[in-house]
């Protein structure tokens, strides 16, 4: 008898579990726990905002409030353009050219190379318990760089369209007086906030301290385009946050709540370092940057003119001709990255989509004035123009992150030109954090 029990137990339970027909297996999927989803309003601390004005979001947190659905978190704000002009008698919906105002009908836009309503935040803060978790700086140029390259062609031009109004003028979707000299448009924002934004729902339950979202507006110069008659007057109103909020049962949060005794609980995210500095088409730019980061993925350059048509502030190449990055005195680059396909190529590695076949960021084309001899064809359009060095390793599942550690960074970049072009140059740094939060619901962030 025991000699059976040994011969029995020999075999492994797999190898007996695969003669056996699934249908007559228990299920195997795991038992649905309770919960519900809501859809949460959260107006403006802060009320109705003008231009370089602060949006504030508070948010509850503790037992019963569960969980911040991930990918939910947007921004619905209803602006509200006053100008000279009566738009009546206008064709509105003017579809975008990147010389509007210069060439086009004097319709107001939102600035910025897609025209998008993102242009209007100049820096995003999440807080919790009064301390930072998250900060992103120049918003604006980020959203721009971000949809640009890192979202698909299709949705720049459909999506992105209906939530933020990119690529078209700003119509009188609802003029509010008899002369239409106002111009009024509800958007919708995607909060660009990694750790709303990743692959976990965040949770309110364990957090102690009340959450709260910041986001500090542009200067009307940076956020609007300005035509010919000009923009008397910009407002924000009906400011709202939405998001989706994860009810689960109690008992769950308490057991999780419980588990921080062994350990933090912990969500890695990414975000982004964003530095803006004022320079000119010169011959060298050498531009050191402090990170004191475990996990970079890269370095990304832009550079916006300071004046040019209409004031939309696009990308421009200028005579840019070469990148370096070192990476606490390491050259990362070893070879020259000097032309369009080169500069191209390795600002997608950053985003991990250099040679994807499915997505691309040839954005523009079609929406670009062209002269009457030149030829259409997919090119690497100037105002949408970004370079970048991509310094990602390859993630162990978990044991190690996936960027480099760098403390410090320096960027060298090489111009052509005579330096005569006064410049603003964004150098932006994507990089992996790691939010947690220990027993007592203090959240806090390894870098």
């Amino acid at each position: 008898m025991s000699a059976g029990v040994q011969s029995y137990n020999s075999v492994p339970l797999a190898a007996g579990l695969m003669d056996i027909p699934s249908s007559m297996l228990s299920d195997s999927q795991p038992r649905l726990i309770a919960s519900q989803v809501r859809q949460v309003q959260l107006p403006s601390a802060s009320g109705d905002q003008a231009p370089g004005g602060v949006l504030n979001f508070q948010l509850s947190t503790g037992v019963g409030q569960g969980y911040l659905k991930r990918g939910s978190c947007y921004l619905r704000t209803t602006v509200v353009i006053t100008t000279s002009v009566d738009y009546s008698a206008k064709a509105l919906w003017v579809p975008y050219d990147k010389d509007i105002g210069a060439v086009g009908t004097a319709i107001p836009a939102f600035g910025g190379p897609l025209a998008q309503a993102s242009q209007v935040i100049n820096r995003l803060t999440l807080l919790s318990g009064g301390s930072v978790i998250e900060q992103i700086n120049n918003y604006h140029v980020v959203a721009n760089l971000v949809n640009s390259h890192a979202a698909t062609a299709s949705y720049g031009l459909a999506d992105n369209g209906i939530y933020e109004n990119a690529f078209t003028a700003i119509s009188g979707v609802a003029c509010d007086n008899a002369t239409a000299t106002k111009l009024t448009l509800t958007v919708t924002i995607p909060l660009m906030s990694g750790l709303l934004q990743s692959q976990h729902h965040l949770p309110l339950f364990l957090l102690s301290g009340n959450l709260q979202i910041q986001l500090d507006l542009n200067p009307q110069a940076i956020g609007f385009t300005f035509p010919a008659a000009g923009i008397s007057g910009v407002s924000f109103t009906n400011n709202t946050l939405i998001y989706e909020q994860l009810s689960v049962d109690a008992v769950m949060e308490a057991t999780l709540k419980q588990s921080l005794m062994r350990a933090p609980f912990q969500i890695p995210f990414n975000s982004f370092v964003s530095l803006a500095v004022a320079s000119n088409n010169g011959a060298t730019a050498s531009q050191p940057i402090g990170l004191n980061l475990s996990s970079v993925y890269g370095c990304l350059v832009v550079e916006m003119a300071s004046q040019d048509a209409a004031n939309r502030k696009y990308h421009v190449k200028g005579d840019l001709s070469s990148f370096k990055l070192f990476a606490d005195g390491r050259l990362v680059n070893s070879h020259q990255v000097n032309t369009d396909a080169l500069f191209y190529a390795e600002m997608n590695k950053v985003f991990n989509l250099c040679f994807d076949p499915l997505r691309n960021s040839a954005l523009g084309i079609q929406y670009s004035t062209l002269a009457s001899a030149e030829t259409p064809k997919l090119q690497y359009r100037n105002y949408i123009f970004a370079s970048g060095v991509c310094m990602t390793r390859v993630s162990e599942d978990g044991v190690v992150m996936a960027g480099s550690p760098v403390n410090q960074m320096l960027v060298e970049l090489q111009h052509s030109g005579n330096g005569a072009t006064a410049l603003t140059t964004y150098y932006i740094v994507p990089h992996q954090l790691i939010f947690t939060v220990d027993i007592a619901g203090v959240a806090a962030v390894i870098r």
